[in-house]
């Protein structure tokens, strides 16, 4: 799970792209990073 730091970047994120503003392909690599560890956490749970 993303630690409290990766939880405030998500959120920076997320207030960015819902005022319009784009993202650039650091954040887009940063949160294909956490989306791919909790899809792994997932996977592991349903197990």
């Amino acid at each position: 799970m993303p630690d409290d730091e990766e939880w405030d970047r998500i959120e920076d994120i997320r207030t960015a792209v819902r005022s319009g503003a784009s993202v650039g392909i650091e954040s887009q690599r940063f949160l294909l990073a956490v989306i791919d560890r909790l899809r792994s956490v997932l996977r592991e749970v349903e197990r």
